[in-house]
């Protein structure tokens, strides 16, 4: 018998209006000309193939960033952002989610699904992705391969090209593309 409801309880309920009552004051008002670029795959698709819609190894953007399996690399992303981030020298991190926090909304309209996270901490999971995916394109675009001995997990095993680009180039894993001009605009 198929699911007549989303709902699965009166909690649900009410917890659906609180989450529609907020898109509705904090987005939905906010007039944001921006196509939605960031899709989530359905349960139904994934679970046919989960290696061809889910990361393995790094987490990017809201949908994945905080997943435990995932999250186990997120000291690698930090210290691989902060080491771009001392290159620029202008801002501290805390300075440049403060001035990407102007482009919440924006960031917000990208995505597919409703993002239950606050502004702060979306504004912080671009920063340090973004940094990090910036760093990445400058080690994989340096012709000296030394850098590459950055790209380690929390083991300290190498970590295998193809397994960090296949993770970045899922459609749910990916934070907009502006971001990135963002912060090397606010950085330079």
């Amino acid at each position: 018998m198929a699911k007549t409801s989303i709902f699965d309880s009166r909690s649900d309920e009410k917890q659906w209006i609180t989450q529609i009552k907020k898109i509705v004051q904090e987005e939905v008002k906010v007039d944001i000309e921006v196509p939605i670029s960031i899709f989530r795959i359905p349960a139904t698709l994934a679970s046919f193939k989960p290696e061809a819609y889910m990361p393995r190894l790094l987490g990017f953007g809201p949908y994945h960033h905080f997943e435990p399996d995932l999250y186990k690399m997120e000291r690698y992303k930090l210290a691989a952002a902060s080491r771009l981030q001392k290159q620029f020298k202008t801002l501290e991190f805390d300075q440049l989610v403060d001035k990407l926090m102007k482009f919440e909304y924006t960031v917000r309209a990208c995505y597919h699904k409703y993002l239950d996270v606050e502004g702060d901490t979306l504004m912080w999971i671009m920063s340090i992705d973004g940094l990090f995916l910036l760093a990445l394109l400058q080690i994989f675009t340096n012709k000296d391969d030394s850098e590459a001995a950055h790209l380690v997990d929390s083991a300290g095993r190498k970590l295998s090209h193809d397994s960090i680009l296949s993770d970045v180039m899922l459609l749910e894993n990916q934070i907009p593309f502006f971001v990135f001009s963002k912060i090397i605009s606010i950085q330079i």
